[in-house]
């Protein structure tokens, strides 16, 4: 009998942290952490919508959501997860489904990570 590996890709969350600069020494600490506050629920929405999209096989609205992710994670410093959206908007309008959901699932580890991090007080410190 042979065994069966069982394979967890696991991401690393990286952050722009000189953006994340930026819009603290634009808006001032304050204004950046409730920004970036609102733009986490933002990208956890929109995550949890181009994951809804997908198992529907929704791909156009899949796309639209995966391009809105963009910006906003461009925003505070969340550049892999902004170059795996751009991806997943990419393949939603071609013929390669099995890409598609592999980065599908890339985006929600990565968002999800990314997520987590911030949350934690990761990027933007104490």
């Amino acid at each position: 009998m042979e065994s069966i590996i069982q394979f967890r890709p696991d991401e690393i969350v990286e952050f722009n942290i000189s953006q994340l600069s930026i819009l603290v020494n634009e808006m001032g600490p304050f204004a950046a952490e409730a920004m970036t506050a609102h733009a986490v629920a933002t990208i956890s929405e929109r995550i949890g919508a181009v994951e809804a999209a997908w198992a529907a096989s929704e791909f156009t609205t899949l796309g639209i959501c995966a391009r809105s992710l963009v910006g906003i994670a461009e925003q505070v410093g969340m550049s892999r997860v902004a170059s795996v959206a751009r991806d997943a908007a990419g393949l939603a309008t071609g013929q390669d489904d099995v890409a598609l959901a592999a980065v599908v699932h890339r985006l929600v580890r990565i968002g999800t990570g990314s997520l987590a991090a911030i949350g934690a007080g990761g990027a933007l410190g104490p």
